[in-house]
C-alpha cells in the first residue's frame, strides 16, 4: 500500500504591516498561490458577509483571501466610490475601509454609507497605515466603529471582524 502524503501546510500572515507586498517576490507569491487552492476552514455557518475596501490589490487580496479561509463571505472594492455603490445592493454585515484611497477617500465613503438607512447599523472598521490619534478620531466621526492600524497581526484584525459579527 502506498503511503499517504502530508497534507500541506498553510503559509502563516503573521503580521500585516501596511506595505504593498511585491506580488512577484518569490515569499508573497507563494503564499497567494498556496492559499487559493485551499477550502474554507472556518465555522462561519451562516456566510455573513464582509467588504474589504483598499486601493492596493495586494493588501485587498491578502486580506480578502484569510477573511475567506475564515468562513466568511467576501466582496471586494478598490476605491470609496465602488463601495458605496457596492454596498448599497449587497449590504454586508461589516465593512474594512481604508482610509486614504483615489476617487473617494474612506471617510468621505463612511459618511455617504451612514445616510443610508439600510447601512446604519452596519459595521465599519476603518484600517490605515497612519496610526496618529487625529485620524482615529476623524474615522470615528465619520461614523467608523473602530480604527485598527495596518501595522497590527491579520489574527488581530480578524478577531475585530469576529468580535462586530459575533451573534449577540
Amino acid at each position: 500500500m502506498p503511503a499517504q502524503a502530508a497534507a500541506p501546510t498553510l503559509p502563516r500572515f503573521n503580521t500585516f504591516d501596511g506595505r504593498a507586498p511585491d506580488t512577484h517576490s518569490p515569499r508573497v507569491s507563494f503564499r497567494i498561490h498556496a492559499l487559493k487552492g485551499f477550502k474554507v476552514v472556518g465555522d462561519n455557518s451562516a456566510a455573513q458577509t464582509v467588504m474589504v475596501v483598499d486601493d492596493s490589490d495586494d493588501v485587498r487580496e491578502l486580506i480578502v483571501l484569510q477573511l475567506r479561509l475564515s468562513g466568511y463571505e467576501v466582496f471586494e472594492a478598490k476605491n470609496g466610490q465602488e463601495a458605496v455603490e457596492m454596498a448599497r445592493s449587497s449590504c454586508p454585515s461589516l465593512i474594512l475601509m481604508d482610509i486614504n484611497m483615489p476617487v473617494l477617500d474612506g471617510l468621505a465613503a463612511t459618511r455617504l454609507l451612514r445616510e443610508v438607512k439600510e447601512m446604519c447599523h452596519t459595521a465599519i472598521v476603518a484600517f490605515s497605515a497612519f496610526s496618529s490619534g487625529d485620524n482615529r478620531q476623524l474615522a470615528i466621526d465619520a461614523g467608523c466603529n473602530e480604527y485598527v492600524n495596518k501595522t497590527e497581526s491579520i489574527s488581530h484584525l480578524l478577531s475585530i471582524v469576529e468580535r462586530h459579527l459575533r451573534p449577540a
